[in-house]
């Protein structure tokens, strides 16, 4: 969600970018977008609790100081809604489901970095495999088949992320340099993929099941895939409540962590 700066083509400034243009980085032009169609007298907790796009939220974490653990959290939180879609297709491979476990016992202190590390490369190579499926299938002109195994390609990348955030976020932590924030960045980017390719086998799913013309199909995975980032939206709010977010806000707004 990351931006230079805002844009300079609207003159008004809303309240809550007064806030924000305090932190390290704007946010992209559609949170922009958003944040300004919001009414000037929103709290800014209002906007926290209705945002409707978990890589927003996402994105301001990661400009305030919060413990990494939230990345791999939420990452893991949010690519495990993708994986009944997997098991519908490939109930055999255990491969996305072997990363959310790895991710998840990293939290507890029962797997180490490098063990998140290798689940993530397993998840990536079922993805690879799954793509190539999809591929197949897309020469031979079946969109059904092709939408499925999409969706199955992007719930596997999707928990590929999750292991992801764990093993930066486990480097991060036993890291005390420089190279620390790109770690944390890192994890916080992985957790960004984890919402955005769970929102995409959310769409494709959709697409495939749709027995419907071509703009129908289109108009129904758009849909699915708002609802996913929604989903996935309360998902991040239910690790981050608002009043951490606010008592990390810089300037007026800030009071000691």
């Amino acid at each position: 969600m990351a931006s230079k700066g805002w844009d300079t083509m609207t003159t008004s400034v809303h309240p809550l970018e007064k806030i924000l243009e305090r932190l390290p980085s704007r946010p992209c032009s559609e949170g922009q977008a958003w944040i300004r169609s919001l009414p000037a007298t929103t709290p800014p907790g209002d906007a926290w609790k209705s945002c409707h796009d978990a890589r927003w939220l996402l994105w301001l974490c990661g400009q305030l100081s919060f413990d990494p653990h939230i990345f791999a959290l939420a990452a893991i939180e949010i690519a495990k809604t993708g994986l009944p879609i997997w098991e519908s297709r490939y109930p055999e491979d255990r491969r996305p489901h072997a990363a959310i476990e790895t991710a998840l016992a990293w939290t507890r202190g029962e797997a180490t970095p490098e063990q998140a590390r290798v689940a993530l490369r397993a998840a990536h190579d079922a993805a690879d495999a799954t793509y190539a499926n999809a591929a197949t299938h897309f020469v031979a002109g079946d969109r059904a088949a092709h939408d499925a195994a999409s969706a199955a390609y992007f719930v596997a990348l999707a928990t590929s992320a999750a292991a992801r955030a764990a093993y930066y976020t486990g480097v991060a932590l036993a890291n005390s340099d420089a190279r620390v924030a790109y770690y944390v960045g890192s994890g916080s980017a992985a957790a960004d993929d984890a919402a955005e390719f769970t929102a995409a086998a959310a769409a494709d799913y959709t697409s495939a099941a749709a027995s419907v013309t071509d703009f129908a199909a289109a108009d129904a995975a758009a849909n699915h895939w708002r609802a996913s980032l929604a989903h996935s939206a309360d998902l991040v709010r239910s690790i981050v409540p608002w009043s951490e977010i606010e008592r990390r806000l810089p300037g007026d707004r800030r009071s000691s962590p």
